[in-house]
């Protein structure tokens, strides 16, 4: 959406952003018409969005309100994992998935499909789970 935005920046108006939304929703609706047997993997930056109460939580960063207002980009996936990071005494980082929903992560995944809360930032350990959960 971004690359959309930013190649149609000089375009006045509103529109651009309707549009840019309705490309968003086609590229998803049109990917859950493929072949059964394909694993398509949809990458999005994280931003954090504060409530009028301070509390504050993830959510896939878009452009433009009309797809954070009328369409939950979460809502099209059977799983949405969101990266972690942590670091170690040295000032290692360690990237892990969020498998499920916390207070302020809304990752999600059928129960079952992982052991644990946090996984490895591993893409062939999240297709091999799908694999076997859905055997």
């Amino acid at each position: 959406m971004s690359t959309e935005f930013f190649k149609r920046a000089s375009e006045s108006g509103f529109n651009k952003f309707s549009e840019i939304g309705q490309h968003m929703f086609n590229i998803i609706d049109n990917s859950k018409k493929l072949r059964e047997d394909l694993k398509i993997v949809f990458t999005f930056h994280p931003e954090v969005d504060t409530d009028l109460l301070g509390q504050s939580t993830k959510k896939i960063k878009t452009i433009g309100k009309l797809v954070d207002e009328k369409y939950t980009l979460e809502a099209s996936f059977p799983i949405v994992l969101y990266t972690e990071v942590s670091f170690d005494k040295d000032g290692i980082a360690n990237y892990q998935f969020v498998t499920n929903r916390t207070q302020t992560c809304p990752a999600k995944s059928p129960e079952g499909m992982f052991e644990n809360l946090r996984i490895n930032n591993d893409l062939k350990v999240v297709i091999d789970a799908i694999d076997q959960y859905y055997k």
